[in-house]
């Protein structure tokens, strides 16, 4: 086995990658087992100097081409840089993370010849979805919100897929009438397929909620009724009381159509006019819902 250094006794690394789910991981092959006192002069040197690279692999991957995982870096055999001081490896480890294909990525010199080094590049795969179920959720439903969370299987999990994937099926719920719908996520690995999951969406909607009456305030020249008909996706509750609402509001009072000005604007001899008298009383919603 190579002795290795990881680039990045350097700090940066770390700043950028991060040390996260990657140390569980068993990659038993790329761990330095001692340190090349010549590598490890590379980056505590005092002085810069320039290298050339010899040579680029990558390890981890199984899913994607070792070479166009390369050109991503951004980095090329033959590049010469000054180290310490060149940020080309810092770029390298941004671009490759910028993918949101890997959990964590690592670089690592490998073998130094003159001024010629050699680098190795591991990455540590996100897993894949494998499949995905929504519970809680009758079977229609579930049919439309299949066409709209964006999961497909095989395309890689990440924190944005599956905060996509909860909102899209809360905005669904929604429009619907459901304002407080809860979704909870269990990610549960696959044992089927390497490095895959399984999603299960736990849909609790809640209940409807319904809009029992709608006040306009400051309106003195268009009839109620006549700016409710406006309000296309907003209908009240059917309603039947002989106590009308008397709850204050904090937009004002809103007088209502009294008997006085029912008879004065000879009311009776309009529909419109006649539902708005009678509509703090009784109100029926046939063929539409709150």
């Amino acid at each position: 086995m190579q002795r290795k250094i990881t680039f990045c006794t350097f700090l940066l690394f770390f700043i950028i990658a991060g040390t996260g789910s990657a140390m569980g991981q068993d990659k038993k092959d790329t761990v330095p087992d001692s340190i090349d006192p010549e590598l490890l002069q590379i980056m505590t040197s005092r002085v810069p100097k320039e290298y050339t690279i010899g040579g680029i692999k990558v390890t981890g991957t199984k899913r994607y081409d070792e070479q166009l995982l390369i050109s991503i870096s951004g980095l090329n055999v033959g590049d010469r840089m000054q180290l310490p001081g060149a940020d080309n490896f810092s770029k390298a480890l941004t671009n490759l993370w910028n993918q949101r294909l890997f959990s964590n990525v690592q670089i690592y010199l490998t073998k130094l010849e003159g001024t010629t080094i050699y680098v190795e590049i591991l990455v540590f795969e996100r897993p894949a979805l494998s499949k995905y179920f929504l519970r809680g959720v009758k079977k229609s439903d579930e049919e439309e919100l299949r066409g709209k969370t964006g999961l497909v299987p095989g395309r890689v999990v990440t924190e944005n897929v599956k905060l996509s994937a909860v909102q899209a099926i809360q905005k669904y719920y929604t429009e619907k009438g459901y304002q407080s719908a809860n979704v909870q996520i269990e990610e549960i690995p696959d044992p089927a397929l390497p490095n895959s999951v399984i999603l299960n969406f736990d849909v609790a909607k809640g209940n409807k909620v319904r809009v029992d009456e709608v006040n306009i305030y400051n309106n003195e020249n268009v009839s109620e009724i006549r700016v409710k008909k406006q309000m296309k996706g907003t209908k009240e509750m059917t309603k039947f009381t002989l106590y009308p609402s008397t709850e204050k509001s904090p937009y004002g009072d809103n007088k209502p159509y009294s008997f006085s000005d029912y008879f004065h604007d000879a009311g009776f001899l309009s529909v419109t006019r006649t539902k708005e008298l009678i509509d703090p009383y009784f109100r029926f919603k046939l063929f539409s819902s709150s």
